[in-house]
């Protein structure tokens, strides 16, 4: 019988680290910008968890209880959500990536069976360099990203119909989603919707935001105003867009639609 000891601080440096990279995933694939200071706080508060093993019982139903409880609390702490929706839909992705991650170690262990780790009622523990354990995640981490840009890809290109109300009138047109469109409003980082000036003028409307962009030729500059309300293909987008002005040359579509609004 092989007797683990285990280590109060080794533990919760471990799960600390593991947790800062889940966030950090989690974060990543929702397009949310974090601080370090509230995301390793919200990390090693997660990792407090972890002590969980110490109980004498400690049965899987309130395992999940524990686990689902910490998220709730980790994410609440590493993400500025606007919205309870937008904070539920942090919660599902964080506990989704947090299995990915637990499924990962899990399958190395059992693969592997390395000398100085240990998984103890679904606790994660190591004993072994540190650099090893940073690799694993960075690993990790790359692959949920790949994944996230195939699934990206499938949107790229795709010609939508556009409804939106800005001001009291309604727009429509045809609109491309895009990928590479990164437009946002900078105080609250909220996506651009960037309309042909055709379809849709900000120049003569008031409490206009200045947007930033990107494109081929270098920086520039847009005007943008608050969305009232959006359709994609006749479904309503209950998110926070602002409608932007500029001059789109392409005959198949009139907006340029950045493609986290339908993430």
């Amino acid at each position: 019988m092989v007797i683990t000891v285990v280590y109060v601080d080794v533990l919760l440096f471990t799960n600390t680290l593991i947790s800062y990279c889940i966030l950090l995933t989690a974060a990543r694939l929702l397009h949310l910008k974090v601080k370090l200071y509230r995301v390793i706080p919200a990390a090693f508060l997660s990792s407090l968890s972890a002590l969980c093993v110490y109980l004498p019982y400690y049965t899987g139903a309130f395992s999940l209880m524990v686990k689902l409880i910490v998220c709730a609390l980790t994410t609440l702490i590493a993400f500025h959500s606007r919205s309870f929706k937008e904070y539920l839909k942090t919660i599902c992705l964080t506990v989704t990536v947090s299995f990915v991650y637990c499924g990962f170690f899990i399958a190395v262990y059992e693969l592997f069976k390395p000398p100085n780790m240990a998984i103890i009622n679904d606790v994660v523990y190591f004993e072994f360099n540190p650099l090893v354990m940073i690799g694993l995640s960075a690993l990790i981490y790359l692959i949920l990203l790949l994944i996230r840009r195939v699934f990206a890809k499938r949107i790229t290109n795709t010609i939508v119909d556009l409804q939106f109300v800005c001001q009291s009138r309604e727009y429509h047109c045809m609109g491309k989603i895009d990928t590479a469109c990164t437009a946002t409003e900078p105080f609250s980082g909220d996506p651009v919707i960037i309309t042909d000036k055709s379809v849709f003028d900000t120049d003569s409307m008031e409490n206009k935001r200045v947007i930033p962009y990107q494109t081929l030729s270098g920086g520039s500059l847009l005007y943008a105003v608050k969305c009232e309300k959006l359709l994609i293909n006749r479904k309503e987008i209950d998110k926070n867009v602002y409608i932007g002005s500029a001059q789109i040359a392409d005959s198949n579509f009139q907006a340029i639609i950045n493609s986290v609004i339908l993430r």
